[in-house]
């Protein structure tokens, strides 16, 4: 697969725009790549729940951005129900936008995030969504310095791992966020 000429991109960014709007804080997550292709990504994250392990993947997505979006300090384990509706008062762009398996091929991967016409392209995306807060699963690294400098990037692990319970990576998160140092 030539990584400069993918056959098929996945549009993302802001999930529902008139919900977004009415958000306090407007949270972008930063992942690394869709999995699967030729579907309508921007459909499929309005609806999460059509693929029946969602909360494998966005699970945490979910429960970390309605702690922040609500602003329910201690209450995390009011949280352990994952309301898809949360989606559609985010964000969520990919790092490589084209479509990649169930595991990720990092050398694929970091070629695309290095490349200069993917780093524009993902520089463009961020400042049309200008967050407060962009939330980094696993990809911080990958983030530009440009917008490290500009925005608020919280380095955090891929909502998708499984060696920290859910309630403790919303937790540690929460911390990361609020005294960054």
């Amino acid at each position: 697969m030539d990584i400069n000429q993918p056959t098929w991109k996945a549009q993302d960014g802001i999930v529902d725009v008139a919900t977004w709007k009415q958000e306090k804080i407007k949270i972008l997550w930063v992942l690394r790549e869709p999995n699967g292709e030729n579907f309508d990504f921007m459909e499929y994250l309005q609806n999460v729940t059509v693929y029946p392990r969602w909360k494998c993947s966005y699970g945490l997505v979910v429960k970390l951005s309605r702690v922040i979006l609500d602003n329910r300090d201690g209450l995390v384990s009011e949280y352990s129900e994952c309301d898809p509706q949360v989606m559609k008062r985010i964000a969520l762009v990919n790092i490589k936008s084209t479509g990649g398996q169930s595991s990720i091929n990092r050398n694929e991967y970091s070629l695309y995030a290095k490349e200069k016409g993917n780093v524009n392209e993902f520089l463009d995306k961020v400042q049309s969504i200008n967050p407060d807060l962009i939330l980094c699963g696993g990809t911080y690294g990958d983030i530009p310095e440009e917008v490290k400098s500009k925005y608020k990037c919280v380095n955090l692990y891929h909502p998708n791992q499984k060696t920290i319970p859910h309630n403790q990576y919303i937790t540690d998160a929460l911390k990361i966020i609020r005294d960054p140092t």
